[in-house]
Parts: structure tokens; C-alpha cells; sequence
């Protein structure tokens, strides 16, 4: 009797030991068994976004995977981890036109966290998106905390594009050809800018944008081996240009959600506004700081 109840001690100490054995690699480290399930890889892919926003590694994943990832709103410093698919909306629609293979939405406070999946992987980054929606009716219009900035805001957005414009030779008036060097023309007139140099085109478009950002415009309208534009004898001249600039996104300037100055930067959540519809989705503004003021960075 006591043979047999020795026996079965031992079988249970084996069964339970079996049950919960940790699996080590070689040098120690505990090895997490693959998620085998699309619920599990879907729980995985997003635990592992969550994470990459926590741990401050957007920036390293933008660059390792050479793509652009929507940043953490201002306002959120940290978001909650999940344990369950059960926490967040399945927001995928039969009729909806799409290849993701899961959409879910994570409500944070005023702010809703979207995750689209278009394949199962081990990457989120490379087989996903985020993206955050705020509540627009949370947003103060023309929030009284913001107007130097909105101030600033408004000018650099007035100008960014067609500045850009003026660098590669759009909507700019041309004369006579010069006959020193054949396919350039006397400029007349231009699209809203007064400039009659190259320095004074220069001048405008840095009162605008970081000169770092305009050194590869730079290369291209005035120093390359054909370049968009040169000054022959005084005058001003520049060569017939097919090139376009995209019309921008229509940035809500009374709609500022969060501001936030960074070391050398400005951080601005603001919306976008269509016609009389505003996009919930939240888009991020940055702006420099140089010796001379704020500067954008980019072209929006």
C-alpha cells in the first residue's frame, strides 16, 4: 500500500513539473514559445507596437524599417498594456474595401489608438500600422494657450508650398531666351514672391524652412550642372520646368490640439479640416528653432 501511494506521489510531482516546465536556450535565457493561433500572433503584434511606443523606439524602428510610424500623441506619456484582444474594438467592416486582416481600435481617454494588421508575422512594423483618432468635440477652437504659435503656424503654412514652387520654376512668367545659354529665359515675373536674385529667393525660402531641409532644393535650382535657374549678366533667368509640388493637407490651424517644445523643436497635434468636415485623425507639425525663429522642417 505505501509502495503504491509512493508511486503515485511521484507520478503527480512528474505530471505537474511536466506541465509547467520553462523552456532555457543555451545560455539560460527563457525561450517564449511562438504564438501559434491568429488570435495569439494578432495579441503578440500589438503587445510588441505598445512596447516600441513605451520604450521610446519609434524613431529606431522608423529607421530600421525604413518606414514612417504615427508618433505617441503629446498628451499620452504611456499606453497600457493589453493582455486580451478583448480590450480593444473590432472595427473591421464586411463591406469595406481593405486587405488588412485585422483592424482594431484601443480607446485612451479622448484619444483612440487604431491598429491595422495586413499580414500575421513576428513584426508588427512590418506587417502593420497605427494610427490615433481624437475626439474633435474635446478640441477648444482656437484655444486662447496656443496663439503665438497658431500666429507662427499660419504664416509658414501660407508660403511653404508655393515657395517650393517658386525653387523649381512653377508658375513663374518667362521672356526672351538667352542667347549665352540656349533653354533659359529672362524672368519676368513670379508667382507671388517679388525676388529678382537668387540670393533674394534664397532669403524667402529660408524665412520659411531650415536650411538643412532646403540643401537638396538648393542642389537642384541652383547648383547642379542644369540647374533651374541662373543669373547671366544681372539678370535673373530660369529654364522651362515640367515639375509639379503636391497641394498640401489642409491643416486646421483653429484646431490645435497639444503643443509641446522639445530641446530644439516644437511638436504640434493639430487636425485636418475638409470643407466643413474636421478628420479626427491626428496629425503631427514640427517646427524648428533657429537664430532667426521657427522653421518648418518638412512641407505640409
Amino acid at each position: 500500500m505505501k509502495k503504491a501511494i509512493l508511486t503515485l506521489i511521484i507520478f503527480l510531482i512528474f505530471i505537474t513539473g511536466c506541465k509547467n516546465k520553462v523552456i532555457h536556450d543555451d545560455q539560460g535565457n527563457i525561450i517564449t514559445p511562438e504564438p501559434t493561433s491568429e488570435s495569439e500572433k494578432t495579441l503578440y503584434m500589438i503587445q510588441q507596437a505598445i512596447d516600441d511606443y513605451n520604450d521610446d523606439k519609434i524613431s529606431e524602428r522608423e529607421i530600421e524599417w525604413n518606414t514612417t510610424i504615427s508618433p505617441l500623441p503629446i498628451e499620452i506619456k504611456e499606453i497600457p498594456q493589453i493582455s486580451s484582444l478583448n480590450t480593444l474594438k473590432d472595427i473591421k467592416i464586411e463591406d469595406r474595401i481593405t486587405n488588412t486582416v485585422f483592424d482594431g481600435a484601443y480607446v485612451l481617454d479622448k484619444y483612440i489608438m487604431i491598429f491595422e494588421i495586413y499580414n500575421f508575422g513576428n513584426n508588427f512594423w512590418l506587417n502593420g500600422k497605427t494610427s490615433f483618432q481624437v475626439d474633435v468635440k474635446s478640441i477648444l477652437v482656437n484655444n486662447p494657450e496656443f496663439t503665438e504659435i497658431k500666429t507662427i503656424l499660419d504664416s509658414l503654412l501660407k508660403d511653404d508650398l508655393d515657395i517650393l514652387a517658386s525653387l523649381y520654376g512653377i508658375d513663374v512668367e518667362l521672356g526672351e531666351e538667352s542667347s549665352t545659354y540656349p533653354g533659359f529665359y529672362k524672368l519676368l515675373s513670379t508667382n507671388k514672391f517679388n525676388y529678382k536674385t537668387i540670393a533674394e529667393l534664397k532669403e524667402k525660402a529660408e524665412s520659411i524652412f531650415t536650411s538643412e531641409f532646403l540643401l537638396p532644393y538648393y542642389e537642384v535650382s541652383f547648383e547642379n550642372e542644369d540647374p533651374i535657374y541662373r543669373e547671366i549678366d544681372g539678370i535673373l533667368y530660369c529654364s522651362m520646368s515640367d515639375s509639379d509640388i503636391f497641394d498640401g493637407l489642409p491643416y486646421d490651424t483653429t484646431r490645435i490640439v497639444a503643443i509641446e517644445e522639445n530641446g530644439s523643436e516644437v511638436l504640434i497635434d493639430i487636425v485636418l479640416k475638409f470643407g466643413d468636415d474636421i478628420d479626427s485623425e491626428l496629425q503631427r507639425i514640427i517646427l524648428v528653432k533657429t537664430e532667426n525663429g521657427l522653421r518648418l522642417n518638412n512641407a505640409y
